[in-house]
């Protein structure tokens, strides 16, 4: 059996703290399900979205920075990329949100998830690397 030689408390109020975010999840899917309509409740829910992806980036970059993992330098940007870009787009929501009362257009700006998980990816390995290979992809950590 293996027991636990050293605790880091930092470690464990980040994961707390992500960890609540994650827990808050089904309330925001909840009042957003139920009240898209209403500006308040797009901007509660993308306010606990966007909290909850910034925690998560706090708990990565901890995780990743010099003391945590050994991590390939496009692999780290590319997965400290990511929670920023979606809190951006959880955001976007709250001023369409009050631009339209009464509609449940604003949360449909989420959909953008979809393009700005691949789209940050690639601004973040190409930052490091350069251009796509002739095949159109990136090499991650070759240096091509």
């Amino acid at each position: 059996m293996s027991t636990v030689q050293q605790i880091d408390s930092d470690v464990v109020r980040r994961t707390l703290a992500f960890l609540v975010g994650v827990a808050a999840l089904p309330v925001a899917t909840g009042l957003i399900v139920h009240n898209a309509q209403v500006p308040e409740a797009v901007a509660v829910t993308a306010g606990l979205l966007a909290l909850t992806s910034a925690l998560a980036f706090r708990l990565y970059r901890w995780a990743l920075g010099p003391r945590g993992a050994d991590v390939d330098p496009d692999l780290r940007r590319r997965l400290l990329v990511r929670p920023v870009s979606s809190a951006v787009v959880f955001l976007a929501a709250v001023p369409l949100a009050y631009l339209l009362p009464r509609s449940s257009y604003a949360p449909l700006v989420w959909g953008a998830l979809l393009v700005t998980r691949p789209a940050s990816d690639r601004f973040a390995v190409r930052r490091s690397t350069g251009r796509p290979g002739p095949d159109g992809r990136v090499r991650v950590g070759h240096g091509h």
